[in-house]
């Protein structure tokens, strides 16, 4: 009973440090990119909820989050988005596969978004310096992150020689980035067609008929959903693996590279915090990844009869043994 006093004192305390009224519930809405269980998930939602109360915003108290799941079940969004505002948010916290359905249903409210890629082609902003409109957000990639994906696999993995790009139902089109860089480090580069769970099996184990193979996916919602049995396949065909998709190394990916999506998630909350505040979300800049992590699963390392250099071991952020 202590204990819960004490929370209590310290949240009341944090709400009258901000100016805000303990009786003004400000309303958000929440659509994550994975399932309700995933650790992932539960590390995002963390970060935010943790971002927020940092800034003053204690969940029952003076706000209200409601959460939906799995963005990455693409055709699932339109309802999600339909469930979310339901509940009258004053602003949407969106991951990227559930932008679509987001722009179509709110058209007028404050969205922003998270692990969004080049959101100026994909038409959500105007720019990245003056987005305009009702939409901002927090990019989770890189161009750059397509040739150090394949500098990665090459490091851990000299002999490859051809690499299959797996990035289903994405309009960041990686693999155009990383085949023009594919002379530099003597590979070919293929995108298999994946249009459902199903063709994951075929997919891979027909690209795993030619030797000396290897398998970069981007950050991609629907790899990372279905990344167990992705990772099942790239060990039943010998298929070293490199990925922008954190959870992988945790469930025997071999390699992750590509920014903390935990701390962009985080991140998030100083703008969730301004547009209640009264910013307009045109007038905030999108915002780049600033912390990046490589981490290694070295016991996968090993049942692939790959050796990792030991430069490679001590740049990595963590190493699963």
């Amino acid at each position: 009973m202590r204990r819960r006093n004490l929370l209590c004192g310290l949240a009341a305390a944090t709400v009258a440090r901000h100016g805000l009224a303990q009786t003004e519930v400000r309303r958000i809405g929440v659509l994550t990119g994975l399932g309700e269980d995933d650790p992932a998930t539960l590390a995002r939602l963390a970060a935010l909820r943790e971002g927020l109360a940092k800034l003053g915003w204690i969940e029952g108290h003076n706000l209200a989050t409601t959460v939906r799941y799995n963005a990455g079940n693409i055709p699932d969004t339109t309802n999600l988005i339909a469930e979310l505002l339901a509940a009258n948010p004053e602003i949407l916290v969106v991951q990227a596969p559930g932008m679509a359905a987001a722009r179509l249903g709110a058209p007028n409210l404050p969205i922003v978004f998270v692990l969004g890629s080049d959101p100026v082609a994909n038409g959500w902003v105007a720019s990245l310096a003056h987005p305009g409109g009702n939409i901002t957000g927090f990019s989770a990639n890189e161009p750059s992150f397509g040739p150090k994906w394949l500098e990665l696999l090459k490091d851990v993995a000299p002999t490859v020689r051809h690499v299959a790009v797996i990035e289903p139902q994405s309009p960041n089109n990686f693999a155009r980035i990383i085949a023009a860089a594919a002379d530099r480090f003597s590979v070919s580069v293929v995108e298999p067609v994946i249009q459902t769970p199903t063709d994951l099996e075929t997919a891979i184990g027909g690209f795993a008929e030619r030797p000396n193979g290897g398998l970069i996916l981007p950050i991609n919602a629907f790899t990372a959903i279905h990344r167990k049995p992705i990772i099942q396949l790239s060990l039943r065909y010998k298929l070293p693996l490199v990925t922008g998709n954190p959870p992988f190394p945790a469930d025997g990916g071999l390699l992750y590279y590509g920014a903390d999506i935990a701390d962009i998630y985080g991140r998030a909350a100083a703008y969730v915090d301004r547009i209640l505040r009264g910013a307009k979300p045109g007038d905030l800049p999108v915002q780049q990844p600033t912390k990046y992590s490589l981490v290694i699963n070295l016991k996968t390392a090993k049942a692939l009869g790959l050796t990792v250099p030991q430069l490679l071991l001590a740049q990595a952020d963590e190493v699963i043994e």
